[in-house]
């Protein structure tokens, strides 16, 4: 049987947060390192991946909350970004959501979504399952306090989230 209750939030996150729940946040946690510079997609992206990568990545980066073993997870929601436009593309092509299938004399035998639809809400759901981990979506910003308005150096900021 699995663990209970929702997944710990990582102290970095909490620390970003105010730590709003005033527990003692666990001082052996693996940090991982930082991004030095600015993150490289993987070559076997896709163009709409490689889109998005270049869209998120930078912010992630400035944020602090971007690190070297988070480079997948960025890497598997601009997958699933991709896999959404191109089902989407591909509706918009075909003028339609519903494919009729029809009886051998012609008349409708029924009608059936797309597989268009399903592949394109199965990718959206990943993303923003994938985007709620990293901080991207709008709630998830919400709990982010950061100590800065404006863009710092990746280093100063990682050191400061870190406490050192």
């Amino acid at each position: 049987m699995g663990k209970r209750g929702p997944k710990p939030k990582p102290s970095a996150l909490k620390k970003l947060a105010g730590n709003p729940g005033k527990r003692r946040l666990n001082k052996a946690e693996p940090k991982p390192a930082p991004i030095d510079g600015p993150a490289e997609p993987p070559d076997w992206l896709d163009l709409d991946a490689r889109d998005e990568w270049a869209r998120v990545a930078p912010e992630l980066s400035r944020l602090g909350i971007l690190t070297k073993i988070d480079l997948s997870l960025l890497a598997a929601y601009c997958l699933a970004y991709a896999e959404m436009v191109v089902a989407t593309r591909q509706l918009q092509e075909m003028g339609t959501n519903v494919v009729v299938v029809k009886n051998d004399d012609g008349t409708i035998k029924y009608m059936q979504p797309a597989p268009h639809v399903g592949i394109a809400h199965r990718a959206a759901l990943r993303m923003r399952t994938l985007a709620a981990e990293m901080g991207i979506t709008p709630s998830a910003r919400t709990r982010l306090v950061t100590e800065t308005d404006g863009p710092t150096k990746q280093d100063d900021q990682t050191l400061r989230l870190f406490g050192q």
